[in-house]
């Protein structure tokens, strides 16, 4: 086969994805843009009024990310999840 397409023909050297094997991502940023949403929402923290419902919702939310990440690496390293 050559090298051109056809419409609606995958060119001969390009994998065949469907809806269901997304492109991979970039692992490493994903982790470090988590981490640093974490660590901004922490920074909630400094300007918080005195009033800790806020303060409790900021920190479970910063505090999910990381566990996400753990459970994530988890899973990837178990072949549970591509």
């Amino acid at each position: 086969m050559t090298d051109q397409t056809l419409p609606g023909i995958v060119a001969w050297n390009e994998p065949v994805t469907s809806a269901d094997q997304p492109k991979p991502s970039n692992r490493r940023l994903e982790c470090i843009a988590a981490l640093a949403v974490s660590a901004l929402l922490l920074l909630l923290l400094v300007a918080d009024h005195p009033n800790g419902v806020e303060s409790a919702w900021v920190v479970g939310c910063s505090a999910a990310l990381p566990i996400g990440l753990v459970i994530d690496r988890e899973l990837r390293r178990r072949g549970l999840r591509s």
